[in-house]
């Protein structure tokens, strides 16, 4: 059985952190072959190892890295071979992880398609929809975004929960942690409307209007804003949020987050 996934591999993104960890798993059942779409910070193209300045980049991911979409400059697509690339590769079973309305969606595949979105809204765009009812199997993280999509219109015999698995030996209380002067709560999450950041904050201050013994992290930087705004503190002033206990946190390498996560008091 050969699998090909296509999906946004490289990054520090969400996606790209469910991508490599679903996938790198998968790859230990069953061999796993990656059309990758994002290139990182440390892109180094062309290149056959395009992604070995990636501080994450492991000897498994090589092995599993096969093709490198990237935009022509007449703005076609095209997919590149990159490091384990096997020419006239043929796979059993697709399966696209993408966001919302990706290209990967459209694209014409041989196998068994799996499409796999992770949705935070109560419908779909009807365009994008309607390519999703194209493919063998759509898998969703909950059962709340199963029962939307059906609610919608989605076959309920060809729609599977496949939760996102959380690495418990890693992301964990730390028992040795100093004692901190103040309770901490963590916001963790870019700052758009998907993610309720506003509304957390907004919460936190009603919860604690006075009380100089908590905290609030924000790591809430936004890369691509809709808003108009570039940071947070700038967020925060045009909202009418700003408060001595709010600490800003700008991004965070891989080992600083997993710290962060670690020692704080409570995430939300």
């Amino acid at each position: 059985m050969k699998i090909q996934a296509h999906t946004s591999f490289i990054g520090t993104t969400g996606y790209a952190n469910h991508a490599q960890s679903f996938f790198t798993e998968l790859d230990k059942i069953m061999p796993v072959k990656v059309r990758n779409f994002t290139v990182g910070k440390n892109f180094n193209w062309p290149n056959s190892t395009p992604h070995n300045r990636e501080s994450y980049i492991t000897p498994q991911m090589k092995k599993m890295l096969h093709l490198q979409t990237l935009f022509e400059n007449d703005s076609t697509r095209k997919d590149h071979p990159i490091y384990s690339y096997k020419e006239n590769y043929t796979s059993d079973i697709d399966i696209i992880l993408e966001e919302h309305d990706h290209h990967y969606f459209y694209d014409a595949y041989d196998g068994y398609k799996i499409g796999y979105n992770v949705w935070e809204s109560t419908r779909y765009s009807e365009q994008f929809f309607q390519q999703l009812l194209r493919l063998d199997e759509l898998w969703v993280p909950t059962q709340w975004q199963k029962e939307i999509t059906i609610e919608q219109g989605y076959p309920q015999d060809k729609i599977f929960v496949i939760p996102e698995g959380v690495d418990g030996k890693l992301f964990k209380p730390n028992p040795k942690k100093n004692k901190q002067n103040k309770f901490q709560f963590v916001i963790v999450g870019r700052w758009d409307y998907r993610k309720g950041v506003k509304e957390s904050i907004e919460g936190f201050l009603k919860a604690f209007p006075d009380n100089p013994d908590v905290e609030l992290l924000l790591n809430v930087e936004n890369p691509y804003p809709v808003d108009g705004m570039q940071t947070t503190e700038e967020r925060l002033k045009y909202y009418g949020l700003e408060d001595d206990r709010i600490k800003i946190l700008k991004f965070l390498n891989r080992k600083q987050y997993i710290s962060l996560l670690q020692n704080s008091n409570v995430l939300i």
